[in-house]
């Protein structure tokens, strides 16, 4: 190899160990304590617990589809997204674990609680009124991945007409019941197993 040839080489070696080296597994770890922080905040102004959060939180920073899943979901926190599911379940936000809807939910009255194991993932908690005191008649609230993404309600709200609202993450059905007062659904549009129900719904908003 002549000089020049050799020059060249060395320049190479020199600039390839002169840059600058990342540790992605780091940079990464960093990531992923902001962004949960960041998340604890904004899920606790929708009341749900932080300990609850950080219990999946830690299933879920290992799991990057189940990660994606669970940010889509959530990202429903904030502005009209939020208010939707206020005005239609009182209490219940979607991306809440089974203990926070327990604790979170306002009926308007006393009832009891059944739980149930379902296939693979999913998870239901079902909710009746005791007497006719509740807003609330019965509710039916469905986990994925312990996280809520739909939920059935009957409430004693009279509406004068079927209507469907939908935002880019949720969709709300409110209808009038045969037995009176108004059956709701909220649904996340972006869990797979509500997904094509979600979106015929969605498709039928105005």
């Amino acid at each position: 190899m002549d000089a020049h040839a050799t020059a060249h080489v060395t320049a190479a070696t020199i600039a390839e160990q002169s840059k600058p080296r990342v540790n992605l597994p780091i940079v990464l770890k960093i990531d992923l304590s902001l962004l949960e922080a960041a998340l604890v905040a904004g899920l606790t102004e929708r009341g749900v617990a932080p300990t609850s959060f950080r219990t999946v939180w830690s299933v879920l920073r290992v799991s990057p589809a189940t990660l994606l899943l669970f940010l889509s979901i959530t990202s429903t926190a904030v502005g009209c997204n939020a208010r939707q599911e206020a005005e239609a379940i009182p209490g219940a936000r979607l991306g809440m674990s089974p203990r926070d809807v327990r604790e979170r939910f306002q009926s308007g009255g006393e009832g009891t609680w059944q739980s149930s194991v379902g296939s693979a993932d999913d998870t239901t908690l079902e909710w009746r009124a005791k007497g006719d005191a509740a807003r609330v008649a019965q509710a039916r609230f469905e986990f994925h991945l312990g996280m809520l993404v739909a939920v059935r309600a009957h409430v004693r709200d009279t509406t004068p007409a079927e209507s469907v609202s939908a935002t880019p993450k949720t969709v709300t059905l409110r209808k009038p019941s045969a037995e009176g007062g108004t059956d709701v659904t909220l649904l996340a549009r972006d869990c797979p197993t509500h997904h094509e129900e979600a979106e015929s719904l969605a498709s039928r908003a105005r």
